[in-house]
């Protein structure tokens, strides 16, 4: 088996591999949506014990590995990152580095195992080890660049159901603390995430804090710019004492409308996206099945007329 064989046999094991593990996680964060706005339990309480076991397993062994990457250098950002991905204290820190170092050491030992068996050569095999590594390294940074960008498009998505809800409940009468508690509750099933995040907020203030640094707690957390607009509109109505339920609702309207225009430019991408396809995939299966027995009879003929 030559070399070049070997390397594609490698890269598509690994792609199928990693191509199934995210179908069955989309599909698991989707039934998981289901559930929770149909009302019904997600799982039963065997599964999820003994997905908790497995997790427990998995970090109780990554922990102590990170532990002894963590400096207080480079936790400072990757906490931040890792808050905006919706994990918060310092054992997701950990976890994620000693899954890098882990990564880092797995995957070359992996290959250099299948090159034992393959007999590839000594060079490649180092040039493939160096490869992995890296990528192995860069992995977790890339998992979790895209928990952010999820978080952030779900946070997006449920904000403007959130500020209708928040406009109803200030012009109802109830202040923004009890107005933001109150939304928490409300917004679990919908949207978890901006749930979690407004309780985040009521919690800091209970513990002490003012509301404008809650607030401003919120903004950073989530790195999202309506909310961070929303914080800064409400931060000053508390400010200069202006009424707090028109600028809600000349807030709510403008995201709504701005939701409007992006779902209007993903519509017009459409037709830019599927070219593309058609022209790669398509046409030339169209091609083929509707000239292909009309070449041949031409094909057959001149055959015939030549002979």
């Amino acid at each position: 088996m030559s070399t070049s064989i070997q390397i594609l046999v490698f890269i598509a094991t690994t792609a199928a591999f990693l191509g199934i593990a995210n179908f069955f996680a989309s599909s698991r964060e989707e039934k998981q949506r289901h559930d929770r706005l149909s009302g019904r339990r997600p799982r039963s309480q065997a599964a999820v014990v003994q997905k908790t076991d497995f997790k427990s397993v998995i970090t109780g062994f990554l922990e102590p590995v990170g532990k002894r990457l963590s400096s207080k250098q480079n936790q400072n950002k990757l906490r931040r990152d890792l808050q905006t991905a919706g994990y918060y204290g310092t054992r997701p820190v950990t976890v994620f580095l000693g899954a890098r170092l882990v990564l880092t050491i797995v995957l070359p030992v992996v290959f250099v195992v299948y090159g034992s068996v393959l007999n590839m050569p000594l060079n490649f095999t180092f040039m493939m080890v160096v490869v992995l590594a890296v990528l192995g390294l860069r992995m977790p940074g890339f998992w979790l660049a895209r928990k952010i960008t999820r978080r952030r498009a779900s946070l997006q998505r449920g904000l403007p159901d959130c500020l209708d809800l928040l406009v109803v409940c200030v012009e109802s009468g109830l202040g923004i603390d009890s107005a933001i508690l109150k939304i928490s509750e409300k917004m679990t099933v919908a949207c978890p995430e901006l749930a979690q995040e407004l309780r985040f907020v009521h919690l800091e203030m209970q513990a002490g804090q003012t509301r404008r640094d809650a607030l401003r707690h919120l903004g950073e957390r989530t790195g999202v710019k309506d909310i961070q607009s929303l914080v800064a509109k409400l931060i000053q109505s508390e400010k200069f004492g202006t009424g707090v339920a028109k600028s809600l609702r000349v807030h709510a309207d403008t995201i709504r409308e701005k939701r409007k225009q992006q779902a209007e430019e993903q519509a017009g991408k459409t037709a830019v996206k599927l070219l593309f396809p058609l022209v790669l995939f398509i046409f030339p299966a169209l091609f083929v099945a509707i000239l292909g027995p009309a070449i041949l009879r031409m094909i057959e003929a001149l055959g015939k007329g030549l002979g």
